[in-house]
This record gives C-alpha cells, sequence and structure tokens, in this order.
C-alpha cells in the first residue's frame, strides 16, 4: 500500500523551513519513490487560477475545482507522498482561546481522502506565549491587523487555550501509532537535526540530503518594529490619497524591507506575569502529552551524529526564503 505523510503545521512553528528543506531535496526523495509537496505552492497557482475566472461562475468554484482537482491527482499518483501544509486545519484563531476552531473538519477530510494509504501526520506544538505573539507581529506585518496588542489579548480566554484536543483528534481519527508529535522549542534548538528526525520518521532514508537552510529563523518584527508599520498601513489606508494598485505597491515594499532586516531573537510583547502564566500552562499540556503519546514524541536530542545531514553540505541561502516561524 502506497504511503503519505501529511505535515499538518502548525502555523509558526518553522513550516517553511522544513518546505525549503524539502524543496531543496526533491531528487532524493525521488530516488526513494517519494514525491515531496508544499501545498501551499499548489494553493497559489489554484488561486491564480480563480482570479482569471469571469462570468457567470464564480472564483470560489473554479479554485475549488482547482483543489479537488490536485487531491485526484494526488490520489492516482503511485508514489509515497510527503505532504507539507500549515493551513490544513484552517485559519489560527486565538478568539476564545481555540486555536484552530474548525480543526475536526479538515482532519476527517484528509483521512477520507487518502483512505488508500498508509498515513502518518507530523505536528508541532508551540508555547502559548509565543504562539500568540508571533500571530500578532505576522498579522501586522502583513498590514492585517489594526489594534495594539494589549486589544488583541483581550480577545483571548487564555485559559481555554489548548493544543490537546487537537492531539486527540488527531490520534482518535488516524490512531495514535501514526502521529508524528514535536515541539517548537525542540525543534529550534536544531532545525537540520530536526528535519532529520521528521523524514526519518515518515520512513526516509534521509543519507543523501542536503540543508538548503541552516537554521529557523523568525522574522517576526520587533516591537519597535511593531510600532512603524502599524503607523504606516494606517497611514496607507486612512491619510494618503493612493490608489489601490499604489497601496498594494507600497505594502509589497514594506514587506520586502521587513524581510531584509536582521534575523535577531526580540523582546517579548508579553509582561513577565502573563508569560509565566502562560508559560506554565503550556507545560502542564506537554505534560500531558507526554504521558499518553510520549512515544510518538520525536527526542532531537538524541540524534546520531552519522545520520546527520552532512554540515558541510550545508547551502546557507536563508536570506532568500521566507520563514514563517
Amino acid at each position: 500500500m502506497a504511503k503519505i505523510f501529511i505535515h499538518l503545521g502548525a502555523h509558526k512553528t518553522a513550516s517553511s523551513f522544513i518546505q525549503a528543506n524539502l524543496k531543496a531535496n526533491a531528487a532524493a526523495f525521488e530516488k526513494q519513490g517519494w514525491r515531496a509537496i508544499d501545498f501551499q505552492i499548489e494553493f497559489k497557482k489554484a488561486r491564480r487560477g480563480a482570479v482569471k475566472v469571469r462570468g457567470r461562475r464564480r472564483s470560489s468554484d473554479n479554485m475549488n475545482e482547482n483543489l479537488v482537482g490536485f487531491f485526484d491527482e494526488m490520489r492516482a499518483d503511485p508514489r509515497d507522498i510527503f505532504l507539507s501544509y500549515e493551513g490544513f486545519l484552517g485559519a489560527m484563531s486565538m478568539r476564545k482561546g481555540r486555536i484552530y476552531p474548525n480543526h475536526a473538519v479538515p482532519i476527517k477530510m484528509l483521512k477520507e481522502k487518502f483512505s488508500d494509504r498508509e498515513i502518518k501526520v507530523g505536528f508541532c506544538i508551540r508555547n502559548f506565549a509565543d504562539q500568540i505573539e508571533s500571530s500578532y507581529r505576522f498579522r501586522v506585518a502583513m498590514g492585517r491587523m489594526k489594534i495594539n496588542f494589549d486589544d488583541y489579548t483581550k480577545r483571548i480566554s487564555p485559559e481555554n487555550l489548548s493544543w490537546l484536543d487537537i492531539v486527540q483528534n488527531l490520534s482518535e481519527v488516524y490512531g495514535a501509532e501514526n502521529l508524528v508529535l514535536w515541539t517548537y522549542e525542540d525543534f529550534k534548538k536544531d532545525g537540520v537535526a530536526a528535519f532529520v528526525k521528521i523524514v526519518q520518521a515518515a520512513g526516509i532514508d534521509t543519507g543523501e540530503m542536503v540543508a538548503a537552510v541552516a537554521e529557523p529563523y523568525n522574522v517576526s518584527p520587533s516591537p519597535d518594529q511593531v510600532k512603524v508599520l502599524k503607523a504606516w498601513y494606517e497611514a496607507l489606508h486612512s491619510k494618503l490619497e493612493l490608489s489601490r494598485e499604489d497601496t498594494r505597491r507600497v505594502e509589497g515594499s514594506l514587506r520586502s524591507m521587513l524581510a531584509e532586516l536582521p534575523r535577531t531573537e526580540t523582546k517579548g510583547l508579553f509582561g513577565p506575569k502573563r508569560r509565566k502564566k502562560l508559560t506554565q500552562q503550556y507545560e502542564r499540556e506537554v505534560e500531558i502529552m507526554r504521558e499518553k503519546w510520549g512515544s510518538r514524541i520525536l527526542d532531537f536530542t538524541t540524534l546520531p551524529s552519522t545520520d546527520r545531514i552532512p554540515i558541510s553540505q550545508i547551502k546557507d541561502d536563508s536570506a532568500g526564503n521566507e520563514s514563517k516561524a
């Protein structure tokens, strides 16, 4: 029976780092009878196709047809498949504490779509405080956030934040033995080692692979950069008399400028007390997960040196890759 490994995300957990290394090693995957797919690229193709539709048919209908067609093409592919896309569980929403409020539907859908394959699923969790901060900064950078951080966090019910319901659903639908779980905190200690372990967990030999990107990095803006970006976006949409096309060009320039800024650790947006509370809450969840699914949680600290992607082969082109870490 053909296999499929589905990397589901979550958002803001170095998915782009994994996808960049998958793309760089497409030939190595192919040599072993595997097809490595960054689904987001295919999604963009479908969206571009939808824009071209005119007349009675709605563009959303055309996009859905493109996506359905792509799923059909994957099912017909005789190769094993490594599929990565952090958007499979739907939009991330921190409102009322539900991180992926609609995760149950796509989890079931993916199971049904690939019922004729052996399925393993990969999922990463992250400290709640870091997840909230990174999501907010990303939205600011993309011009999608109009309010300040304090007002943003007022919409969140911290006591309801949880990864457990998502992991439990994955376990029930796919079987606990088919889960591959890891924490972002472990992942970022050694991204290359983590990438190796994840690929090996899918059943793939990494001996001939190289690392296109050496380390996960976070391009989220610092608190000061957040203030500057918010001011620019507010000016663009409320004070400057620009056409829609010119507005988009300026927004694109701002994002390009942001991508070129140094990748450094930034000061947190949460105060120490709130961060401590959210961190303790997250650590309790990790303990519960280790009790229930401990054998399914990857340990990136024990990777033998002989199994590592040779550091001498690393081609550091990280400046040309946009990370979502």
